[in-house]
């Protein structure tokens, strides 16, 4: 059995029959060569007993062909599958059963993906690729160094994600091969991708969409290593489970790979979801144990994939030693085309440092915190770049004052008739509190702070994305890269202190076109930061009222229209005036 997926039990051989209705290189993949597999013949006679797997036949063979490239010169397809020793199946594919299958080949597939890893997302609802998808996912499949930039919500994971377990599956699936034929299968297991994220959120959100494209026998092979975890656990689910994926956090990961419970030297894809957040100081010295040992022995190296809705120029030019000269792929940003699509090579040299290079290195800034942010923002390190947002979102501010703040939330919180809603604050501190006030108020609510330990902090977010849980309060941090389809409203309880980080929040609702709002508590003080936010995202940000349980949007008033006007006319007495200062100066 494939040393890839020992974790399959025996539990398969009792379902042996549906080994017909599967690709030849998939039986291969899921480590099911220890049974016999059917003969061409067998293959045919399964799927003429049952058509709607016909497609499965002409998908081996077209799978089989793209192994071994063998091509016969009688137009017919021949195609040697090597996943049983001594004997050897060939399979047939006649031209029309090539060309249905092109037909048949769904949008994800055209672009390139592997039919493995896409078979269920129709099953998740998912029938077309989105734009960033759309443009990300070959560019990706060509193994090229790529920077992925598009608003919140708008599928970069799996722009990403699709493209890699595909590049992850198939050269598993290669590497098994040659190891077998040469009798050598057991040595078998190279981690083909790393996924690195800032937050244990984030990561397991990440482990949980690549698991849904996978069939349950294959989830296995995409593993976690984030911190607050248990380690031995994970060093033991790493050695039995030899993944093709690990999708970690910076720390937990640099830790797995001192102690070589982690080989990574010969992984061929490295991506950094969320790299504006890794390009901070607290993760320097992990960053630097990973970017320096992923790939490192892997002949030709390894292509790098960086993802964010704020990656700028500066975010790129301080990760270029981490991926140089990356093609770019800006959905909705500035860079972008008029079609709202961009894709442009990044010339910029690669210099000899790493990662943070020059006068971008944070961990050169003073020890005084405050002068630390003076020399940051002097540096544009702050200057995070501003994402899109979500195109279905609306902005408001609900005017109250700071000890009210609470109440105005519950207030617009029914008012809106929200069904789940996300809560921001700044300092964590102040979470615990808030979450109380809001409980005392009949209100159904959680949050995300430091205090919690990892099982914790999972119970919350699956009693939220349940439903069980009408609020979440968190911070920013907490809340990169959370996913909850169905958050409809945003709250700024309290002001993010930049317009990056107001258009992070608001990415966290209106996912995928869905409606959603954007509500800030602000008092009068608040109200001038609101404006310079609403000028530099160029989005409206009215006043709106919750009263009686109704919420309404102050309307902007309608502007007039600017007429040409010409000067007034002047009076007969000032004419006159004028006229005979005139004829007196002609005189003189």
């Amino acid at each position: 059995m494939s040393v890839t997926h020992s974790m399959l039990g025996s539990r398969f051989s009792q379902s042996r029959p549906w080994l017909a209705r599967l690709p030849t290189s998939r039986s291969i993949l899921l480590g099911l060569d220890c049974f016999p597999l059917p003969a061409a013949d067998s293959i045919r006679q399964v799927c003429a007993a049952h058509p709607a797997q016909q497609q499965a036949t002409s998908s081996s063979a077209a799978f089989s062909k793209a192994l071994t490239g063998r091509h016969s010169n009688r137009g017919t397809t021949t195609a040697r599958a090597t996943a049983v020793e001594p004997d050897e199946i060939e399979i047939l594919a006649g031209p029309d059963e090539v060309a249905a299958e092109s037909e048949s080949k769904g949008p994800f597939d055209q672009l390139g993906c592997d039919d493995r890893v896409t078979g269920n997302l129709e099953a998740l609802g998912i029938n077309q690729p989105t734009p960033v998808q759309e443009a990300g996912i070959p560019i990706v499949l060509d193994g090229r160094n790529v920077a992925l930039k598009s608003y919140t919500g708008s599928g970069k994971t799996l722009a990403y994600l699709l493209p890699a377990l595909t590049l992850a599956t198939q050269r598993a699936e290669e590497e098994f091969l040659k190891l077998k034929r040469a009798r050598k299968a057991h040595e078998a297991g190279t981690l083909q991708a790393i996924v690195v994220a800032p937050s244990r959120e984030l990561a397991m959100q990440i482990v949980r969409v690549a698991q849904s494209l996978l069939p349950e026998e294959a989830k296995a092979t995409v593993q976690q290593a984030i911190g607050g975890a248990n380690p031995a656990r994970q060093n033991e689910a790493l050695k039995k489970a030899k993944p093709m994926v690990v999708v970690g956090t910076p720390g937990r990961l640099a830790e797995l790979s001192r102690s070589g419970q982690l080989q990574m030297h010969q992984t061929g894809i490295l991506v950094l979801d969320e790299v504006d957040e890794l390009l901070q100081t607290q993760f320097r010295e992990a960053m630097q144990r990973i970017v320096d040992h992923c790939g490192k022995r892997r002949e030709g190296g390894r292509q790098t994939v960086l993802v964010s809705a704020t990656l700028s120029d500066k975010v790129l030019a301080k990760a270029r030693t981490w991926c140089p000269q990356p093609e770019r792929v800006f959905i909705g940003g500035a860079a972008s085309s008029e079609a709202g699509v961009g894709v442009q090579q990044d010339s910029t040299r690669p210099e000899a440092l790493w990662g943070w290079s020059g006068a971008f290195a944070p961990w050169q800034a003073a020890s005084n915190p405050r002068q630390s942010l003076q020399q940051a923002e002097s540096q544009g390190l702050r200057d995070e770049g501003i994402p899109a947002m979500p195109p279905a979102v609306q902005h408001a501010f609900y005017r109250a004052p700071k000890r009210h703040s609470v109440d105005a939330v519950r207030r617009c919180l029914h008012a809106l008739d929200a069904k789940q809603a996300l809560v921001f604050m700044n300092f964590q501190q102040r979470l615990r509190d808030t979450e109380a006030k809001m409980r005392t108020r009949g209100l159904s609510v959680g949050s995300l702070h430091g205090e919690l330990d990892k099982s914790q902090r999972q119970a919350v977010l699956a009693a939220f994305r349940r439903g069980q849980l009408r609020v979440l309060v968190v911070s920013d941090v907490a809340a990169r890269g959370l996913d909850v389809p169905e958050c409809d409203v945003v709250f700024n309880l309290e002001l993010p202190s930049s317009p990056g980080h107001y258009a992070h929040r608001a990415g966290r609702t209106g996912r995928f076109d869905r409606a959603g709002w954007v509500v800030s508590i602000a008092d009068e003080r608040g109200l001038f930061v609101l404006d310079k936010f609403s000028k530099k995202l160029a989005i409206r940000i009215p006043e709106a009222k919750a009263e009686a349980g109704q919420w309404s949007v102050q309307k902007p008033a309608p502007q007039q229209p600017q007429q040409l006007q010409s000067h007034p006319a002047e009076p007969e007495s000032e004419q006159h005036s004028k006229q005979t200062e005139s004829n007196g100066r002609n005189a003189e």
